[in-house]
C-alpha cells in the first residue's frame, strides 16, 4: 500500500467516467480487498467507502447526500443479520476529492428511528440529508486528490484509517437482538464450539456468553460461563479471537431481551432448512416488513392489549418467526401437515399449534345456523373457540394461503381440480361465485370473512394480486371483499423458491380492517414496492377495476362477417384448426390482436393485415380506427416488468385530446408491432385474394414524385387509391414529435424504393407499391440498406414514445407508481 504510484492514481481518476471506474481507481491505488455486498460500493474491515462520479463535495449539502446513503448501509450493518462488523470510517470519495467521517460520531443518526430506513440507499431520506448538513461536523477537510501536494497527507491518513490506527471515540458494537441473534450466533459457534464442545449444547454457551455479566473471561486463555446460579464452566478458548468477537458485538444488559433470545435458544441448534425450502414459503425479510405493517395499524405489543393472532397456513412459522417470544401465547398456528405442526411446536413454545384444515374441517358447523356457539364436536381447539366468542378480544389474521388453482369453474378438471375442491369452494358456488372459487386463497378469504364477521379484525395477506383486478374474481369484489384497505407492499414472486425470472409476477401483502365495510372498487389502493432487499422504490397504486371500465371493452367490435385469409403473424398464414378466426367486418382496414386485459398480454398485441387466426382480435374499421389505434400504443408503450405485469388496462377516464389520438395513431404506424403488409394472390378455400395494406402512410401522389427502383412498383400503381391511414393523415395536424416521426418514417420509406433491396423482396413477399412497414425495415435490413435513416428515425419514435408514455397514467389506462428519486446533489 499504495500499490501504485500518485500519479498513475491521479490519471486513473481523470480518465473516470463514472462511480464505477472511481472506486477501481482507489481499490487499485489501495490494494483493497474488499467486499461489495448488499450494493454497497467499498467496505474494508475499518473503512467503508462510499463512491461518486461527479459530485462536488464542496457543497455541504452534497457531501451530507453522499454520508446519509453511506450511513444507511452502517445501519444495516449494525441491526440487520450482516455478519460484518461495523467499520470505523466512511470515506466518501470521488475523482477530485475526498472525506473522511469517524462512524461513531453519526450514532445518533443511524439509530434513529426518526427517519426511513426502508428507502432504497441511493434514495435517502431527505430529513436525514437535510440534518446531516446542519450538522457542523459535516465540515471536515477534503482532501484534492488532483494535487500531488496534498497526495502524501491523504495517503498516510488512508493508511492509518485502514489499519486502525487513528485516535477514535469508542467503537460502536453492534447490538444481539432476535433479528440478528442466529447470525451472531453461527460466527460465535464457527470460532468457539470446538473449545466448549462437552455433551452440552454450544448454544447453552454462546447464551450464557452474551448476557452482561454471564461470562468472566481470565487471561491468559479462559472464559468462565456461568451457566447457572453458582454455578460456572471453565473453558479454554483463544482470546485474542474471543475479543475480535466482542468487538464487533455488545454483550445484551436488557433483561426482557435476555429472556426473548433464552426463548428461543432452540432454533441455535435447529437445522432451519425446512423454513426455507417449498414452493412459496415465504422469506422471512418480507414477513417481518408485514409485522411492521401490522404494528403501525395496530399498535406495538399487541400481544399485551387483547389481540390474538391466527395463521391458518402456518406452514413452518416464517410469517411469525421473527415476533418476540412474549407474542407465542396470543398465537394460534394452524397448518395441514402434522410434521409442520410439530416443528412449530418446537420453535413457538406456549403457542396454539395444531393441525386443521381450514377449508374442510368444521365448514359444516361454521355455516350451519345456530352452530356459532357449540363446543363439542368441532375440531377447532376449545380455547380458539372461547376466544373467538369473546366479543373483547381483538384479531390479527395473518396468512400466505397456497396459490394454487383449479383449471375450470365447473370443477370437472382432471389436473388440479382436487386441490381446490373443498368444502368451502362447495358453499362460495352455493353463494354464487362461479369461477372465483377455483382459487385456494379466494376460499381462505371466504371462510375469514364468514368467521371474523362483526369482529375487530385485522386481515393481512400476502397473496397474487389479481383478486383485485382478474375478471374471473369480480364475485370476489363484489361479495366478499368489502373491507377497508389499510396499507401493504408489492414485492416479486422471484423471491420465492421455485419460481424463475421469465415467470414474474407481483405479490402483494396488503392489510384489511374486516370491521370497516367498504366497497374495493372505491377506495384508493397505494402499496410500497420492494425490491429483493426489501428497500422500497416508491408507491404503486392497485386498482380494483370493474368490467364496465376495462379497455377491452371499450373499442367498438364490428359484426364480423367476411371470410379472409387469417394471419398468425405478419407474413405467416393460418387455418386448418379446430376454431380458425377467418371473418371480418365490412369496411375492414386491419386487425388488431389485443387478446386478455392485462399488461402481461402485451406481446399478444399488434396489427394485422388479415384477421388473427385464433381468438383475441377485432376488425378495425374507419369507425373504430383512432380508438383501436390508441389500444394498440396503449399496450405497447409501456415497458412491462414484475410491478405492472398484472396491471389492469382500463378505459380513459377522460375525453382525449385531438393531439394525444394523432400522437397514438403515429407511433402504431410505425411501431415495431405494425405488422399489417401488402401480399398478392393468396389462395384460401378456393379464392384468390389481394391483401392491401391500409395502414400504408404515404398519398399516392406524394409517391409518384419519389426515386423509385423496382419496376413492380411502378407497375402496380396503376390505377391504385389512396390507403386509409395516408388519407387519415393528410386531414390532420400532427404534433412536432408525431410530424418528426412521420417525415423520418418517410426517409426510410424512400430509401426503401429508391435502393435495390435484391433478394429481401421475394423473400419478404413484396410484391406490390403499398409495402408494409415491417416489409420495409426487413427488407433494408437483409441487404444493410439505411442504417442512417433508421438510425433517425429511432430517434424520433423515442422521443414520441417519451411524450406518450406519462399521458397513458395521467388518462388512466394504466395505475401510477410513484419512484423514488436517486438522490442527486450538487
Amino acid at each position: 500500500m499504495p500499490q501504485k504510484s500518485a500519479s498513475q492514481f491521479i490519471n486513473d481518476l481523470v480518465l473516470a467516467d463514472s462511480e464505477e471506474a472511481v472506486k477501481a481507481a482507489y481499490a487499485k491505488f489501495f490494494g483493497l480487498r474488499y467486499n461489495t455486498k448488499g450494493r454497497r460500493d467499498l467496505l474494508t474491515e475499518n473503512v467503508l467507502f462510499e463512491t461518486k462520479y461527479k459530485k462536488n463535495f464542496a457543497n455541504a449539502k452534497t457531501r451530507a447526500a453522499a454520508l446519509a446513503q453511506a450511513l444507511y448501509y452502517i445501519r444495516r450493518i449494525k441491526y440487520s443479520d450482516d455478519p460484518n462488523k461495523l467499520p470505523i470510517y466512511i470515506c466518501i470519495a470521488s475523482e477530485k476529492a475526498v472525506a473522511f467521517f469517524e462512524v461513531a460520531g453519526w450514532t445518533q443518526y443511524y439509530s434513529s428511528d426518526t427517519y426511513d430506513w426502508s428507502l432504497a440507499p441511493s434514495s435517502p431520506d431527505p430529513k436525514l440529508i437535510g440534518d446531516l448538513a446542519l450538522n457542523s461536523d459535516i465540515n471536515v477537510r477534503l482532501f484534492d486528490v488532483t494535487d500531488t501536494t496534498e497526495i502524501d497527507i491523504f495517503t498516510s491518513f488512508m493508511k492509518a484509517c485502514l489499519e486502525g490506527k487513528t485516535k477514535l471515540k469508542t467503537p460502536d458494537r453492534k447490538p444481539i437482538t432476535d433479528i440478528n441473534f442466529m447470525t451472531a450466533y453461527q460466527i460465535w459457534e464457527k470460532h468457539f464450539e470446538e473449545y466448549v464442545r462437552n455433551g452440552s449444547k454450544p448454544s447453552k454457551y454462546f447464551i450464557c456468553d452474551i448476557e452482561d455479566g454471564g461470562s468472566t473471561r481470565i487471561e491468559p486463555d479462559t472464559v468462565f460461563f456461568h451457566t447457572e446460579k453458582e454455578i460456572s464452566v471453565r473453558k479454554r478458548i483463544p482470546l485474542e479471537s474471543y475479543d475480535q468477537y466482542w468487538s464487533i458485538f455488545g454483550k445484551v444488559s436488557d433483561a426482557a431481551i435476555i429472556r426473548g433470545l433464552r426463548s428461543k435458544a432452540d432454533r441455535l441448534t435447529k437445522d432451519d432448512q425446512r423454513r426455507r425450502e417449498g414452493e412459496f414459503f415465504t422469506p422471512v425479510p418480507f414477513a417481518n416488513v408485514a409485522l411492521k405493517h401490522i404494528e403501525k395499524a395496530v399498535g406495538e405489543k399487541w400481544w399485551d392489549r387483547g389481540y390474538r393472532l391466527w395463521d391458518m397456513a402456518a406452514g413452518t412459522g416464517n410469517l411469525e418467526w421473527d415476533l418476540p417470544s412474549e407474542a407465542w401465547g396470543a398465537m394460534y398456528l394452524s397448518t395441514l401437515h402434522q410434521p409442520d405442526v410439530d416443528y412449530c411446536k418446537e420453535l413457538f413454545r406456549g403457542a396454539t399449534c395444531f393441525q386443521y384444515d381450514y377449508l374442510n374441517d368444521d365448514v359444516d358447523l361454521l355455516f350451519a345456523a345456530g352452530a356459532a356457539n357449540q363446543f363439542t364436536s368441532w375440531k377447532l381447539p376449545q380455547n380458539l373457540r372461547r376466544d373467538l366468542g369473546d366479543p373483547d378480544l381483538k384479531w390479527i389474521i395473518l396468512i400466505n394461503p397456497p396459490f394454487a388453482t383449479s383449471q375450470d369453474a365447473d370443477r370437472s378438471s382432471s389436473s388440479k381440480s382436487k386441490v381446490s375442491d373443498t368444502a368451502i369452494r362447495t358453499v362460495m358456488h352455493q353463494g354464487g361465485l362461479g369461477a372465483a372459487s377455483r382459487e385456494l386463497f379466494a376460499q381462505f378469504m371466504f371462510r375469514i370473512r364468514h368467521e371474523f364477521a362483526g369482529k375487530q379484525a385485522h386481515f393481512g395477506l400476502f397473496s397474487k394480486i389479481k383478486y383485485l383486478n382478474a375478471p374471473n374474481d369480480a364475485p370476489l369484489r363484489e361479495k366478499v371483499i368489502d373491507a377497508t384497505f389499510v396499507s401493504g407492499f408489492i414485492f416479486s414472486s422471484l423471491n420465492f423458491a421455485g419460481t424463475s425470472a421469465g415467470s414474474q409476477f407481483p405479490v402483494g401483502f396488503l392489510l384489511w380492517d374486516l370491521l370497516g365495510k367498504k366497497r374495493i372498487q372505491e377506495q384508493q389502493i397505494w402499496v410500497d414496492v420492494l425490491n429483493e432487499r426489501v428497500e422500497k422504490l416508491g408507491q404503486k397504486q392497485l386498482i380494483a377495476s370493474e368490467s364496465s371500465s376495462s379497455l377491452s371493452g371499450w373499442v367498438e367490435r364490428p359484426r364480423t362477417t367476411k371470410v379472409m385469409p387469417p394471419f398468425r403473424s405478419a407474413l405467416a398464414l393460418g387455418g386448418g384448426g379446430p376454431d380458425v378466426r377467418d371473418r371480418v367486418a365490412d369496411g375492414f382496414l386491419a386487425s388488431l390482436m389485443c387478446g386478455g386485459n392485462e399488461l402481461e398480454h402485451q406481446n399478444k398485441t399488434c396489427l394485422l393485415s388479415g384477421p388473427y387466426v385464433s381468438a383475441g382480435a377485432l376488425s378495425i374499421t374507419k369507425e373504430n380506427f383512432e380508438k383501436a389505434l390508441v389500444v394498440h400504443a396503449v399496450r405497447r408503450l409501456p415497458k412491462r416488468d414484475w410491478t405492472n405485469d398484472r396491471d389492469p388496462l382500463m378505459s380513459p377516464c377522460e375525453p382525449l385530446q385531438d393531439e394525444f389520438i394523432g400522437d397514438c395513431v403515429v407511433w402504431s404506424l410505425f411501431a415495431p408491432s405494425n405488422n399489417t403488409v401488402s401480399l398478392s394472390d393468396i389462395e384460401y378455400k378456393g379464392a384468390t385474394y389481394q391483401i392491401a395494406n391500409h395502414l400504408f402512410p404515404v398519398r399516392l401522389d406524394e409517391l409518384k414524385k419519389w426515386d423509385i427502383h423496382e419496376p413492380f412498383v411502378r407497375k402496380t400503381l396503376t390505377n391504385a387509391s389512396d390507403r386509409f391511414a395516408a388519407l387519415w393523415l393528410s386531414d390532420r395536424i400532427l404534433s412536432v414529435e408525431a410530424a418528426a416521426v412521420l417525415n423520418s418514417g418517410m426517409d426510410v420509406y424512400k430509401t426503401f424504393y429508391r435502393e435495390p433491396c435484391g433478394a429481401g423482396i421475394a423473400k419478404f413477399r413484396i410484391s406490390a407499391w403499398d409495402v408494409g412497414w415491417t416489409q420495409v425495415r426487413r427488407a433494408l435490413a437483409e441487404k444493410g440498406l439505411g442504417a442512417k435513416e433508421v438510425e433517425s428515425f429511432n430517434e424520433t419514435f423515442y422521443a414520441l414514445s417519451g411524450k406518450l408514455l406519462p399521458q397513458l397514467y395521467s388518462y388512466g389506462f394504466l395505475a401510477s407508481t410513484k419512484w423514488n428519486e436517486v438522490v442527486s446533489v450538487e
